[in-house]
This record gives structure tokens, sequence and C-alpha cells, in this order.
């Protein structure tokens, strides 16, 4: 396993978060749904401009003397830039102290993009303000953060009755209508996956190849000198800052949630070259700004091959479905009660990172969200609700019904994929029907972690093993879209109430 230098974006920090896992969560944070007193601002320019230049240009941007923004400076190092061809558009953070709640800071984007539309063409124009959106790791219940159970801890005794009926447990059956001629140890070659995640920190990392790497394959597999796996640990302040804000429900430490998804991934497309990004601190809790910079690293690397990029994650902002708005009416009346013309404007630049991905024949696959309840599966989140995106919900452990859990695949429905991603019981994955999969650290409610195996339960399982049959489809050639196709129409074929079902089984169930 190696670490990555993302640039000033993602520092390869000798400590990884470690600060941050170890830190005391502030007692006075507060629920929010944006970084406060930030807003971000698109720009548009021509490619071959640095972003010292593009920069140089927003200091002196009129737009920028407004009373809200104070006269604020960019910093280049937290500009992203993607390009598109002899155009290139950036992100940029700015600081807004004039507002410091949600409904003030989308109430001040909304002007500014209004008059940023009406201002005379320029070289470096500004298209759009928004706000600096909170995003977690494919939230449990309302606008929460978090998968839709808790992890649960195998113990040795567990794990060696699972090893007993079924040595290779934590491995998946695909479907048989999947076209894959490769042998299982070469699916996934020559393909790059950027998981945008969060990373456990280094100490917790050598602390599993010291425990338990002799009897442990994912273990040794990702961790071990041979690993495909790099991690690209987040060194900006304002990821660990936001140790400071919270979402609802997003209230226990999970930093092993994106070596879990590695880890599924691993098993199902064990030569593809995988890129854990930290871009959701330890608390799975991260912003717009954080998960852009990790498209850019995988757009950069979708200019040499193919990549997949797997986000197990939602951005905060909800679909302007009508009947879901009214349903957030009790928990959600920020959003209830904003125009969907509004919720969809405010959400056009994650929308253009997406389909930029996608322009350069990069596959986004996205968890849904963890919002269904009493039968009820709500609208997929974002980004898996965009259309160049591909959304994930989950199953149970028979492959066909739909998790509890669950919200909708994908908008519209016929375009998502529906995969096993663990059942949940009162709250915490099923001890019988969770998923299976690497966990190195503690556990929520203080078991010992005796073995480095876990049950967890979400859509954020479920996206993985998509991604992971993508990986191998895609390694035997198949470009992007057809190897879509042929995932839709792998195994029953058939239709789920929230997506086409892809039934793929872990042995574990």
């Amino acid at each position: 396993m190696a670490e990555l230098a993302g640039g000033a974006a993602f520092a390869a920090l000798a400590g990884g978060n470690a600060r941050v896992a170890a830190a005391q969560r502030n007692a006075t944070a507060a629920h929010t749904y944006c970084v406060p007193g930030e807003v971000l601002v698109v720009v548009r320019h021509p490619g071959a401009f640095t972003r010292e230049h593009v920069a140089q240009r927003l200091r002196v941007h009129p737009l920028l003397s407004d009373a809200l923004l104070a006269g604020a400076a960019p910093d280049a190092e937290r500009m992203i830039t993607l390009a598109s061809g002899a155009e290139a558009w950036t992100l940029a953070a700015l600081p807004a102290p004039g507002a410091n709640n949600a409904a003030a800071l989308l109430d001040h984007c909304e002007r500014l993009s209004a008059d940023a539309l009406a201002a005379p063409a320029s070289e470096v124009s500004i298209a759009q303000f928004v706000p600096n959106w909170m995003a977690a790791g494919a939230p449990e219940n309302v606008g929460g953060g978090g998968p839709g159970g808790r992890p649960q801890a195998i113990s040795a005794a567990e794990l060696a009755q699972l090893r007993g009926v079924q040595p290779a447990f934590w491995q998946f059956v695909l479907p048989a209508g999947l076209p894959l001629q490769r042998p299982a140890a070469e699916r996934g070659a020559g393909i790059d996956i950027y998981i945008l995640d969060t990373a456990p920190d280094r100490a917790a990392l050598d602390g599993a190849m010291a425990r338990w790497q002799a009897a442990h394959p994912l273990v040794a597999g990702l961790l071990g000198p041979n690993s495909p796996l790099d991690i690209a640990y987040a060194g900006a302040d304002h990821l660990l800052g936001q140790l400071d804000y919270v979402l609802p429900n997003a209230h226990y430490l999970m930093p092993d949630h994106g070596l879990f998804v590695a880890g599924i991934i691993h098993a199902i497309a064990p030569a593809a070259r995988l890129h854990l990004v930290e871009v959701l601190n330890p608390y799975g809790v991260g912003s717009l700004e954080s998960i852009a910079r990790g498209f850019a690293l995988a757009a950069q690397a979708a200019a040499r091959g193919p990549v997949i990029v797997n986000a197990s994650l939602c951005l905060d902002v909800p679909q302007p479905d009508r009947a879901w708005l009214r349903t957030l009416r009790q928990d959600e009346p920020f959003w209830a009660g904003q125009p969907p013309e509004r919720l969809l404007r405010t959400v056009a630049p994650f929308q253009q990172l997406c389909d930029t991905l996608h322009s350069q024949q990069a596959a986004v696959v996205a968890a849904a969200g963890n919002e269904g309840r009493a039968g009820y599966h709500p609208p997929a989140r974002y980004p898996a609700a965009f259309d160049s995106v591909l959304g994930v919900g989950a199953l149970k452990a028979d492959a066909a019904t739909p998790a509890d859990y669950s919200n909708l695949s994908d908008a519209p429905l016929r375009a998502g994929v529906a995969a096993f991603g663990g059942e949940v019981t009162a709250g915490t994955a099923d001890a019988r029907s969770g998923m299976v999969g690497l966990y190195t650290g503690a556990f929520p409610d203080g078991a010992p972690n005796e073995t480095g195996w876990a049950r967890w339960a979400g859509t954020s399982f479920a996206a993985p093993v998509v991604a992971g049959a993508l990986a191998a489809l895609m390694s035997e050639g198949h470009a992007r879209d057809a190897a879509i196709q042929l995932l839709r129409r792998a195994g029953p074929g058939s239709m789920s109430p929230i997506g086409a079902i892809f039934s793929a089984r872990q042995l574990a169930q």
C-alpha cells in the first residue's frame, strides 16, 4: 500500500487524519447544511490559465466587491480546476463573513448569481455562486450522515463458524449472465478506481497489518507490500475543521467506511488499481469543495485511461421532488421551504463535476442514500440522481427485495441499479445478513475488534458491488456504456421497486 500526494489539496500526511480521529468532538458543534461564512464561485476561463492567473483576475472582479464578500481574495491553493478542451472551469472558495447560516448564504448566492449572469462576457467570467454544501457518507435517516446501519463486530467464534461453512466467505458470486472470460484473479486489470470516502489513519493500518496479516486475506491483499491500494489523505484545513459542524445522525466515528468499500471492490475486481481519496472526515462528513477535490484527481487520471469513481456519499441538498419535500417538512423544514428550481440551480456545480467525468468516459457510481422507512423509499440523493451517474440502491440478502432503508436507486428509476447492501436490525447491521468486510478500528458500541472483520449495511456498500463488477467488465475490453448495459441485463434482468436487480451474492450470506 502506498500514499498518494495529490498536490496542495491532498498532502500525504505522515499521520493521516490521526489528529482528527483523536480529537474530542467540539461540544458546541452546530447542525448546519453548509460551511458557514463561505461560498463557492464557479469561474469559466481559457484552459491555458493557471490557478494563480485566475486568482489574480478574480481579485479585481467587480462582483467580489459585494458587501457579503467584503472584498474577499480567493486563495489559489483552494482552487479546483477541471479542463474541457480549450476551455476550463474552476471552483474557488471565498470567505463570506456577511452570512453565517444556510438560508442567508443561499439567498445571497442566488442574488450574486443573477448579477453574474447579467454581467458582460469576459475572458474570465463568473458563472455562479453557491454555498459550500455539506455531504455525508450515504446518510441514514432524513438528511443525516452515515450508513443504513451501524457496523457490528465479528468475534473470533463467529469468524471460525463462517470459515467452517465457507472459507471464502468474504467473496462474491456474480450473476452467471456476465460475459467474464478472465480468471477471477485478473478481473479489473488496467482499471483505476477512485474511492471518494473516509480513510483510516496510518496507525490503524499498521496495527491491522501487525495483528491480522497472516490470517486475513483482505488485510494482506489491500495493506501488504504488493497492495493495489493507494491512499490520498486530506491535508486541507477546511476538511479537518468540519468537525465543528454536524449533520443529523453523523455522530459516530467511521474512518473505516472507505476501507470497507475498498475491500468489497477488491473482492470482486482484485487486479484493479484502487485509490482511496479522503474527502470525508472520520465522522463521514465532507463538503462540496472536498468532494470536488476528489473528482479533480479522478479527472486527471481519466485523461490517461479507464477510470471508475465510487462515491458512497450524498450531498445534503435533496432532489426537488414535491412529495419528498412535503415529507421533509417535519424533519428538514429548511429544504421543504425551498422552491424546486432553486434546489436544481444550487447543485449545478456538482452536476458539472459528474458531467465532466462522464465526458471523459469515466464511470461514476454513487450510493442512493439510506432514508427509507415504513415501506417508503425516497428519491435518490445527489450525486446518484444525476443523469451522468449510475445510482445504486440496496437489496436484502435474497438479491431481489429492497432493503428497508434504501432510497430509490436513481432518477429516473429505470436508469439505476440495486445490489446487495446488507440488512439492518434495530439500527445495526444484521448479525447474519449484514455485508461482511474489512474493519480496522473501534466499534461504535464499544465491542472489541478481535478479528478485523465486521458486518455493515447501507447503499454505501451496494455501490462498490456494482463498481467492482463494472471494473471486471471493463477489464474485458467493454466500453463504459456497454459494460453498464451488460450489468443491467445480468441475472434475472428484472426490476425491483427501487431499480434494476443486479443479483451479486456474498458467500457469507
